[in-house]
């Protein structure tokens, strides 16, 4: 496909706008230009993925690492400040804590291990 072309299947305001954003797939490795201008789809990439991280600056993190970190925050806090005399409740909410916890974690590593590079 061509620089007009795709400005016009796009409907955007000139080619040179349509030209600047294929630039930049270039350069990401999206998009390959060849000896006769046009342009042609390079790798593909599941922007599925990406809808579970969130970006913080440079740094794209999981959103389950937040959740990890909430979990981790109230499970610490129920321990220090509530859980003194161990009980069948305590155990239930360190448990159920503990439970959120892990689960979160490995939400979090798996979405990691995932994210397109």
């Amino acid at each position: 496909m061509g620089v007009r072309q795709l400005q016009r299947e796009l409907g955007l305001s000139s080619p040179s706008v349509a030209a600047y954003h294929l630039n930049k797939l270039v350069e990401l490795g999206l998009v390959r230009r060849d000896r006769s201008g046009n342009y042609t789809l390079g790798d593909v990439v599941s922007v599925g993925v990406l809808r579970s991280f969130v970006k913080i600056g440079r740094f794209l993190l999981p959103r389950f690492l937040f959740y990890a970190a909430y979990f981790l925050t109230l499970l610490l806090i129920y321990t220090l400040e509530y859980a003194t005399p161990p009980t069948t409740q305590t155990a239930f909410a360190v448990a159920f804590g503990v439970s959120g916890l892990a689960f979160s974690v490995y939400e979090a590593y798996r979405a990691w291990t995932e994210k397109p590079v």
